[in-house]
This record gives C-alpha cells, sequence and structure tokens, in this order.
C-alpha cells in the first residue's frame, strides 16, 4: 500500500526515479522492466530497448569522494567502488 501510495504521488513530480533507487535495485530493476514490457506493446522505441541491471541502478561512488575518505590504520579503504562500477 505504500508503495503503490508513494507511486501515486510521486509519478508527476519528478521524484519517481529517487524513490525506486531507495526501495533497493531488484525493486527498480524489476518496476522499470515491467514499465518497458507494457509501454513496448504502444511506444515502439521501447520494443528494442535493453533491460536494466539490479548492479547498476546505483551511481558510481565519485573518485574523489574515494580519495577524500582515504583509508584507515591498517590501510584499508574507507570507500570501495562497487564491482559493477570498477
Amino acid at each position: 500500500a505504500i508503495r503503490m501510495e508513494r507511486k501515486l504521488e510521486l509519478a508527476m513530480e519528478g521524484q519517481r526515479w529517487f524513490d525506486l533507487t531507495r526501495w533497493g535495485g531488484q525493486y527498480m530493476a524489476t518496476t522499470l522492466s515491467e514499465y518497458v514490457d507494457f509501454e513496448k506493446n504502444f511506444i515502439t522505441k521501447f520494443a528494442s530497448s535493453a533491460k536494466l541491471d539490479a548492479a547498476k541502478t546505483m551511481f558510481p561512488l565519485p573518485d574523489g569522494q574515494i580519495q577524500t575518505m582515504g583509508n584507515d590504520e591498517n590501510g584499508n579503504p574507507y570507500l570501495v567502488q562497487p564491482d559493477p562500477w570498477k
């Protein structure tokens, strides 16, 4: 019920993408896949569109931020770029 309410409230406010990212990568990828599957029956450009990989739904960490955070006392970095973005 909460997800449906947020979907209706945020759809026309330009906040839907950010709301989907808060629910997680797999939910976002599934929702976008369902949308594309529905729309390809009516909009031709969706017929050949690629699906969004769940691992790529989050933006990569900025390199400057990784460098700014530095390393801990053992030499391990505080921030590590996620595998899909390496």
